[in-house]
Formats: structure tokens, C-alpha cells, sequence
């Protein structure tokens, strides 16, 4: 992430005092491993770990949360660009049955079930739904399998 990695690249010189190769990557791992193996050094050098890896922390949270921000930012600029001002009610599409009905389906099956309105094709023309060819053009007619 963002503020890991400044963290441990904000550490920098301030690891040299930790001799112990374990202690090193644990102090560049994470602040509470920072602040241990601060504990074990001496004076003024633990005292120097412990705020130089402080300082790293909260800057990499200030990256972190800057990007985020920035982020947002943009995709709020998306929505307010792209979304309608206005969204016209027109009432559910089904019932509350019908709803639950399609997720288990979905879930269970791993396809969305047909419903009413799936089963009749959109006829834009005015037609009656006749095919030209003696078929009513319904997806429960195209399932069926009919040999001609």
C-alpha cells in the first residue's frame, strides 16, 4: 500500500543503528516493530528510531489519505459529469417475490431465470409477434428446440 511504502522508504538512516538483521526488517515492517526494537537500543539512538519511524507513519497515513481524497474527488466529478440530475419514478419492474425469486435463481443457478417480459421479444414493428414463418417468436420457442 501507498503508506507501507512510505513508510519504510521514510525510515532511511534511522535504521543503521539496529545491528540484528531480524530487527531490521522488523522496524521496516511496521511501527509497533519500529518502536520494539527502538526499546533495545540505547538512549538518544532508541529515542531517534522510535520518533524517525513515528514521522514515517503519519506520512505515509498523509499519502495515503491525500490519494484517497483525490480519489474521491475524481470520481465525484464522474458522477456529477455522467449521472442524471433527474430520475424518473416508474414503479418497480417486479414484485417483491418476483425480486427474491430472481437472486435465489441467480444465486442457486448461476443465471438470471426468465420472467414475463423476458419470454416475448420487443415488437418495435406494431406486428403481433408472428415471425413470418408460423412461429410466435418467443424465447420459450427458441428453447424448444424446433428441428425445421
Amino acid at each position: 500500500s501507498l503508506a507501507a511504502s512510505h513508510y519504510s522508504s521514510s525510515l532511511g538512516s534511522a535504521l543503521d543503528s539496529i545491528t540484528d538483521p531480524g530487527g531490521r526488517s522488523r522496524a521496516q515492517g511496521s511501527l509497533a516493530g519500529a518502536i520494539s526494537e527502538a526499546a533495545k537500543l540505547p538512549g538518544t539512538a532508541g529515542r531517534a528510531l522510535a520518533d524517525s519511524a513515528k514521522e514515517a507513519f503519519v506520512g505515509g497515513l498523509h499519502v495515503a489519505v491525500t490519494v484517497g481524497a483525490l480519489g474521491a474527488l475524481v470520481a465525484a466529478a464522474f458522477v456529477v459529469r455522467y449521472l442524471p440530475r433527474h430520475v424518473v419514478h416508474e414503479g418497480a419492474l417486479h414484485s417483491a417475490a418476483e425480486a427474491l425469486e430472481a437472486e435465489a435463481e441467480l444465486v442457486l443457478g448461476g443465471v438470471m431465470p426468465l420472467v414475463e417480459a423476458d419470454l416475448h421479444h420487443g415488437n418495435d414493428d406494431g406486428s403481433n409477434g408472428n415471425n413470418g414463418d408460423g412461429t410466435s417468436g418467443t424465447v420459450g420457442d427458441d428453447l424448444a428446440g424446433d428441428p425445421r
